[in-house]
């Protein structure tokens, strides 16, 4: 069986686009960063592939500088806060939920997961400069 399909998408009023990079915008002092975000295995695919299990999302500043900026971070995934556990200077977050790689022509909810990422409220004291925000999935498969 074909290894998993993973694509990413952002999520904005109601629909989604397919992006490896995102620009979330400028922010001031007291402003929150949301990001929405939508992880899927297979999407659009005719054939099945394997099963997303054991899914963590990781997340890191590429700047180690600002990696103080995690703690200031919250994670819903499925409408669920979840619990970060931060680990040289990276937070990890379990999915606790597989993406099935079933056969999709649009409306397979099992094969794809919603997250939701907040950072702040942003403090006076950060540095005014570009942060780039790292966001990644490792996993584990299974044929299922």
């Amino acid at each position: 069986m074909q290894e998993p399909i993973i694509t990413w998408h952002v999520l904005h009023n109601d629909t989604e686009e397919q992006k490896d990079r995102h620009y979330a915008g400028s922010f001031v002092p007291g402003d929150k960063l949301n990001l929405s975000l939508r992880v899927w295995n297979n999407q659009w695919g005719d054939t099945k592939v394997k099963t997303v299990v054991n899914g963590k999302i990781i997340v890191y500043f590429s700047k180690l500088e600002d990696s103080y900026l995690l703690q200031y971070c919250s994670f819903v995934i499925n409408k669920q806060l979840k619990r970060v556990q931060i680990i040289n200077n990276k937070a990890y977050v379990e999915l606790d939920t597989d993406l099935q790689g079933n056969i999709d022509d649009g409306y397979a909810t099992d094969n794809y997961v919603d997250i939701n990422i907040e950072l702040g409220p942003i403090t006076d004291g950060m540095e005014k400069s570009m942060k780039h925000l790292v966001v990644d999935l490792k996993y584990d498969t299974q044929d299922k």
